[in-house]
């Protein structure tokens, strides 16, 4: 009976060798952001994410629109609410770093969710890989920094409205450039005039002035009849929107100047955004930024690599809010 025993516990120990072990393999982990995510990140971009988060040394809060739907496809009151409810989870006076793509929306939205982000978190850096346009490079504006790849492109301040003749969005600025550009014909037909009266008459200028001013009035006068003097003052107040939002939001970050100085140097970026440029589709890149004056850091290779990783792996989708695991339930 021992021997017996003996045979079925050997038995025993070869059934227990031979039964195949499991392994429980964790869930891969997914990534989203706090406030709106059309879809999961996937798993290539929240790499490059955790990667360029972890050489910024900063929370990432994420304003990526490109799903190419209606719905938060531009910067509107939607990212308002995000910046508003994100102060709840992102602790205080500890800056973050903003990854920002978008074509742009409102001035008034934008000016907004970046004074929100600033004053809970003491100050942001904005991150531009792609495109930041229009109401986007207006939200840079309030950053302590900017940090932009050599492939990224900020864009003119210049409101677009919708004209309704040609049902498409047009640029206020072409309106006020065309006004602006019928004082300079102006001025140098006045000029063409006294300069031929002179030589011709040589009469004194006091003598020949008058005749002169009416001549030019009546040169314009054919094309100033055509301008809508409401549409016009419309379109200008518009603009002047815009460019008193930049100088409020350029003000808290032009160097460490004199207050008189600072207030200068915004003035002259918020003219320079929304009336210098020719075209509202005029592309600002890491250089021309630089040159006009805007808080962008030196270009540096390793963070260049890190948001070509980004760009490269960036997918359709909207994600606003804090780069964040995703918690299962």
């Amino acid at each position: 009976m021992t021997d017996t025993t003996t045979m079925r516990s050997e038995e025993m120990e070869r059934v227990v060798e031979l039964k195949p072990t499991t392994t429980v393999l964790a869930a891969p982990k997914t990534f989203a952001a706090s406030e709106v995510s059309t879809q999961d990140i996937p798993p290539g971009l929240s790499a490059a994410l955790q990667g360029l988060q972890a050489k910024l040394g900063r929370q990432l809060w994420l304003l990526i629109q490109r799903s190419g739907s209606e719905q938060h496809d531009m910067l509107d009151e939607s990212v308002v609410a995000a910046a508003l409810n994100s102060t709840k989870i992102l602790a205080p006076d500890i800056p973050i770093a903003v990854l920002i793509e978008t074509d742009g929306g409102f001035a008034k939205c934008a000016y907004q969710a970046a004074r929100i982000l600033h004053q809970h978190c003491g100050s942001f850096s904005a991150v531009v890989f792609s495109r930041c346009k229009s109401a986007g490079t207006l939200f840079c504006c309030g950053a302590g920094e900017i940090v932009m790849s050599r492939y990224a492109e900020l864009g003119p301040l210049d409101a677009q409205v919708v004209d309704l003749d040609r049902e498409e969005f047009s640029s206020a600025l072409n309106e006020v450039h065309a006004v602006k550009q019928l004082q300079t014909v102006a001025a140098e037909a006045l000029d063409a005039a006294m300069v031929l009266s002179v030589d011709r008459t040589g009469k004194k200028v006091g003598r020949l002035l008058p005749d002169a001013l009416k001549f030019a009035a009546e040169f314009v006068r054919p094309l100033l009849a055509n301008i809508d003097v409401i549409h016009y003052t419309s379109r200008h107040r518009e603009l002047t929107v815009g460019k008193q939002y930049a100088r409020n939001l350029l003000q808290f970050h032009s160097g460490d100047d004199a207050e008189r100085d600072r207030e200068v140097h915004a003035q002259h970026l918020a003219d320079k955004l929304t009336e210098g440029y020719p075209d509202h589709e005029f592309l600002i890149d890491l250089d021309e930024a630089q040159r006009i004056g805007l808080q962008v850091v030196d270009w540096d290779a390793e963070i260049e690599g890190l948001l070509g990783n980004v760009r490269d792996n960036m997918s359709a989708g909207t994600w606003i809010g804090r780069f964040e695991e995703k918690k299962t339930p």
